[in-house]
């Protein structure tokens, strides 16, 4: 299967158009019971529905305007307080995007198309964000490490970073998937 991308009329690589069975996969997949964001349409509609046609219409209308429709670059944000946290300390709040599920069921297709690519693009160490490895591999990793210190005759440095602030630093332009995957 293509995963990322075609070549269009102009000679410049696009992602290739969204099909009827990815939607359909990745309808599949979709956790039940979540909040549907401002659309009020759940994922349990979506599979209720007799055809996913119209849905998969204004996706490719979507895609031949380069620009997705203005209900699916929407959320509706609501700050959550965390349990036992100062409510007067801005630090104690966490804020949570409910995204429309028509939104959401793009970005699921999107990151199926993607999941084939996760072992070139993510370094075999990292456990976190990811499927398949475990935080429990990097313990076992870093108590090999310290086990194993003495007998390399080697000094060695364990890091380990906090990614709190990560994904709103990171620069998704460079990515290298390009604007019309973004």
């Amino acid at each position: 299967m293509e995963v990322v991308s075609v070549l269009d009329l102009r000679g410049q690589t696009r992602p290739k158009p969204i099909e009827l069975d990815e939607i359909q996969q990745a309808l599949g997949q979709m956790a039940h019971n979540k909040a549907p964001g401002g659309s009020s349409l759940t994922a349990e509609y979506y599979q209720i529905l007799q055809t996913l046609m119209p849905y998969l219409e204004m996706l490719q209308e979507a895609y031949e305007r380069g620009r997705l429709p203005e209900s699916q670059r929407e959320a509706i944000i609501v700050v959550l307080h965390k349990k036992g946290r100062d409510p007067l300390d801005v630090r104690s709040y966490r804020p949570l995007s409910l995204l429309n599920s028509d939104c959401k069921l793009l970005i699921k297709v999107l990151a199926n198309r993607l999941l084939p690519l996760m072992p070139t693009l993510v370094h075999p160490d990292q456990s976190g964000f990811i499927p398949g490895p475990s935080t429990f591999t990097n313990i076992r990793c870093l108590l090999r490490l310290i086990a194993e210190t003495p007998e390399l005759d080697q000094t060695q440095t364990a890091v380990s970073l906090d990614v709190e602030k990560a994904f709103d630093r990171l620069g998704w332009p460079h990515m290298g998937f390009g604007n019309a995957f973004m």
